[in-house]
């Protein structure tokens, strides 16, 4: 396969296999125990979403179970694209760094900070934590917050498109207008 940057250039060749796969991206790793609770509450997440979609294909879609189980799906997708779980790990990697760096100069120059919160605080090795094993720390909560939020604060509204042979839209790419 070739692969292009977002402006179509820099091509370069990989195996379909190199891409088109990330084992163990939801795994959560215990020593050297795999746990796939994840990875199991996503694929539960997709086989309620093939059922909600089959109603709305045969246009018997109706709300509760139906309508919470897209919000479900729809919360879960925002929340695990791989350049996501990326873009946090490094965040928290860069945190990490930083309060090491405090702790290894002697006389920081610190600003004084007003607390926000009088929460819980986080050591260097939780933060670090965070960085190395996301899946075992921040990202369930990641995705349980993008679900509630996603089912409390938007209401869902399913088009059916009646002029082809697939009704369902998955997406706007084939809009006219774009």
């Amino acid at each position: 396969m070739h692969l292009f940057d977002v402006h179509g250039a820099n091509a370069r060749r990989r195996g379909p296999t190199k891409i088109l796969s990330a084992p163990d991206l939801y795994t959560i790793f215990r020593g050297s125990k795999r746990d796939l609770r994840i990875e199991q509450f996503f694929s539960k997440l997709e086989f309620d979403f093939v059922r909600a979609r089959r109603l709305i294909e045969a246009e018997q879609f109706g709300t509760g179970d139906s309508a919470a189980d897209l919000y479900a799906f729809v919360g879960a997708m925002l929340a695990r694209p791989p350049h996501r779980i990326d873009f946090f790990k490094m965040q928290w990697a860069s945190i990490a760094d930083k309060m090491r760096e405090i702790r290894a100069n002697i006389n920081p120059a610190i600003p004084p900070i007003r607390s926000l919160s009088n929460g819980p605080r986080m050591n260097v090795a939780q933060v670090q934590e965070h960085a190395d094993n996301p899946m075992g720390t921040w990202f369930p909560k990641s995705v349980a917050t993008y679900i509630e939020t996603i089912s409390i604060q938007f209401g869902c509204d399913v088009l059916v498109n009646e002029t082809v042979e697939h009704s369902f839209l998955t997406s706007d790419t084939n809009r006219p207008d774009r």
